[in-house]
């Protein structure tokens, strides 16, 4: 499944200020980017346009961000919705060939940018028209680049400012296809019956009201500006932290080490290195520890490959396997400390016998084993043992240390 984002400008372009001083927030080149953050690099844009225009340098921000996507692979397909005017049809040339599509219901208007409520002396009227053909020119050059039409024609064709419906647009060569509903194709539509189409340049001199408030006056409509916003981008900040609270999921690899995932494991799935899953996984084949493989490309989870048949069984025997020889290992230091051990209940056995042999020595040496403090006994004196039993004796002794 291909990468899409869809995205609605239900509004007007860029910031307007309305003859009360407040700012109302539009579709911004800020907004595109920020929304552009659900889904970076998509292999496919969708803008659903249905917008009466609004500021010139906004627009063409947009479109100029539109033909970074373009280059870069992605397909930008734009589709008039209801009624795309204006700078909204500039932002529309951004569109890939064979992607801008109108609704068999909807109407369309390209014309020269204008300045609403001009003011000033002779010289800035001079040059705030300057700065408008300036305008103009980047406009009608992009026009061109589009549909190929020759930049007279297109002068020609702005300066009728006129509302057409999709048939008229896509005969004009505006639009590359008509999205039909089912029903005959509407007949042109009267300008006065519509919305007026908003192109404005803005002019330096326009801003200048602003600085003449108050300071208090001025701190009142930055807070409406600021609520206007939070309510704007409301939703998408919410997903975001709804987002950012997800917690990973994990997957164990073969290798012991660890992926990260948001939800179950599957194809489309983005996989990390890292807990905080700003680390794609390397492309290719990875081995998981069920004995599953997958591969990943560009940091995505494109196929998952079921264990091999026994793949369990397999895993079991290598896990009981590993068991055994750890178990081995074991027992053969058993066996070597159950040797030592029964060395030593050998010698503990023979300790009885020798301790009757020493009672012996002690009864049959003089003094019983102990040093005496008394002289040493003269053999030489009345009572001495005849020489043979003497040397029995001591020979029975040796004998007897011997052993």
């Amino acid at each position: 499944m291909a990468k899409e984002l869809h995205i609605r400008i239900d509004s007007h372009i860029g910031l307007l200020i309305d003859v009360f001083g407040f700012i109302w927030p539009g579709f911004t080149a800020y907004e595109l980017e920020f929304r552009l953050q659900e889904l970076p690099n998509p292999e496919k844009l969708v803008l659903h346009v249905n917008s009466r225009g609004g500021d010139v340098d906004e627009g063409i921000a947009i479109f100029n961000r539109l033909l970074d996507l373009k280059k870069a692979g992605t397909v930008v397909e734009i589709i008039n919705e209801g009624m795309c005017y204006s700078i909204a049809t500039f932002i529309a040339m951004s569109a890939s060939k064979g992607h801008l599509k109108a609704r068999e219901a909807s109407t369309w208007c390209a014309h020269r940018p204008w300045v609403p409520d001009t003011g000033g002396t002779a010289d800035d009227l001079r040059r705030t028209a300057d700065e408008l053909d300036s305008y103009e020119g980047i406009i009608v050059s992009g026009y061109a680049s589009r549909t190929g039409k020759e930049k007279d024609a297109i002068h020609a064709l702005l300066k009728l400012d006129k509302v057409v419906s999709s048939t008229e647009a896509l005969n004009d060569g505006w639009i590359d296809a008509i999205i039909p509903n089912g029903e005959t194709a509407p007949s042109p539509v009267n300008k006065a019956n519509v919305t007026a189409p908003l192109a404005f340049y803005r002019a330096e001199k326009q801003q200048q009201p602003l600085t003449n408030m108050t300071e208090q006056e001025q701190d009142g409509i930055v807070t409406k500006v600021v609520a206007s916003i939070k309510g704007l981008f409301k939703k998408d900040i919410l997903a975001l932290e709804d987002e950012n609270q997800a917690v990973a999921a994990t997957t164990v690899l073969a290798d012991e080490s660890i992926i990260y995932h948001e939800g179950e494991l599957a194809v489309d799935t983005a996989v990390f290195t890292d807990e905080e899953r700003t680390t794609a996984v390397a492309d290719g084949s990875h081995e998981l520890q069920d004995a599953r493989s997958i591969t990943v490309a560009g940091g995505l989870v494109t196929e998952i490959i079921a264990a091999p048949t026994g793949g369990e069984e397999t895993a079991a025997l290598a896990v009981a396997n590993s068991r055994i020889q750890e178990l081995e290992a074991l027992l053969e230091t058993s066996k070597a400390a159950a040797a030592r051990v029964k060395g030593l209940e050998a010698v503990a056995a023979k300790v009885p016998d020798l301790e009757k042999k020493v009672a012996d020595l002690k009864a049959k040496v003089p003094g019983g084993g102990h040093k005496e403090t008394a002289p040493a006994q003269s053999f030489t004196t009345t009572g001495t043992p005849e020489p043979e039993k003497l040397t029995k004796e001591k020979n029975a002794f040796k004998a007897l240390a011997k052993k």
